[in-house]
């Protein structure tokens, strides 16, 4: 039991058959009368608060709430399945016992069941969640390398069923801003596979073996599971002695990368780009961010398409650098008939480029 005047915020009492968690209390002294305490108690159940005064005497059973993790597997259409990580043993929820905790909650995430004697009464979801892009403007879905679309990778390679005729590798050289293709059968020096059971089929079939299977999975040589899987359809493994037999269906597969390298496949075909970038590429990358930046900085000045203009500019050392040593690259693809270092001039902006300062300045010419 625990006396009104020993509560504190976050203690969790039962009154007349309902748990509450105090969220705040304060002790009141009136120059008459007795003192009491007053607070605000959540109904950890239904989420409502409620006010109520005690005399610092009254005393209430302390409900000590249980926090068990669990691992979502999967919603069979009528109930929720979760599994205890350290028992295997699985329990089911209705839909209104699990509530709206769910709606950023996947299968195979996992959640903490939150319980008074034995009864679940909440889940709390992960902190985080992981989400999906599954739509958005042109060039941001599948941005997994985090580089720019103006800056030059050197190599992609494809591993495909048929190979890629030179007049559609010379589109994709040029949409990708890639400088070379490479045709391969393989692509194991840079990729590989991890496997995780899905809950969904194999928690029903192996129960308490999931535990091993999770650990036989995740030790597996990734490019030998998979040749495996596509020459007989089926991963073997052995648990706790017994033979237990993977489909396609029965796994959820990632394929894993090398650093310095991103992937993807789809329709038998697998794609890596090489994000190791030299200091020649992010030099290109570097004038291509300048030409894009004289080109906006053209438009916000109302100059026409054809309009001659001059380029003076300052920055730091490296800035500058690659404006001197680039001059006339960067002039002939913005009709620049002048890029000097000088005090910008005419309409002048400061950029932030590749995290390197520069102020420009561009300036019609020719009237």
């Amino acid at each position: 039991m625990v006396s009104a005047g020993d509560f504190r915020n976050g203690l969790t009492i039962e009154i007349d058959g309902t748990v509450y968690q105090v969220i705040e209390f304060q002790h009141v002294k009136p120059g008459k009368g007795a003192a009491f305490v007053r607070t605000k108690l959540k109904n950890v159940v239904d989420g409502g608060v409620v006010e109520k005064t005690f005399r610092p005497t009254e005393k209430y059973p302390q409900a000590h709430i249980d926090k068990k993790e669990m691992q979502y597997l999967y919603n069979d259409g009528e109930m929720y399945n979760f599994m205890d990580n350290e028992t295997y043993e699985q329990i089911a929820l209705t839909e209104e016992a699990v509530g709206d905790s769910m709606k950023f909650v996947k299968e195979n995430d996992n959640v903490k069941m939150v319980s008074y004697k034995g009864n679940i009464f909440a889940i709390e979801p992960p902190m985080f969640a992981e989400l999906e892009v599954t739509e958005t403007e042109p060039g941001v879905k599948g941005d997994t390398a985090n580089i720019k679309n103006r800056q030059p990778i050197g190599k992609m390679f494809v591993k495909g069923a048929s190979d890629l005729p030179e007049f559609y590798q010379d589109i994709v050289t040029d949409e990708l801003n890639v400088k070379e293709i490479e045709l391969t059968d393989d692509v194991r020096a840079f990729t590989s596979y991890t496997f995780k059971p899905q809950l969904k089929t194999v928690g029903p079939k192996y129960g308490k073996l999931l535990g091993g299977i999770k650990n036989e999975l995740s030790n597996l040589d990734g490019n030998a599971a998979m040749d495996e899987l596509n020459a007989t359809g089926v991963l073997k493994l052995q648990v706790n002695g017994q033979e237990i037999e993977l489909a396609k269906e029965d796994l959820l597969i990632d394929m894993a990368q090398m650093e310095g390298y991103v992937s993807e496949s789809d329709y038998g075909i697998t794609v890596v780009l090489d994000t190791n970038l030299t200091e020649e590429l992010l030099t290109e990358g570097f004038v291509r961010e300048i030409i894009s930046k004289i080109q906006t900085m053209r438009k916000e000045a109302g100059f026409e398409v054809m309009d001659k203009i001059k380029v003076t500019y300052d920055g730091s050392e490296k800035a500058e650098k690659v404006f001197a040593e680039y001059a006339e690259q960067i002039g002939q693809e913005t009709l620049a008939v002048a890029v000097e270092k000088a005090e910008p001039a005419g309409y002048v902006k400061d950029w932030k480029i590749n995290g390197e300062a520069v102020n420009m300045g561009v300036e019609k010419q020719g009237e």
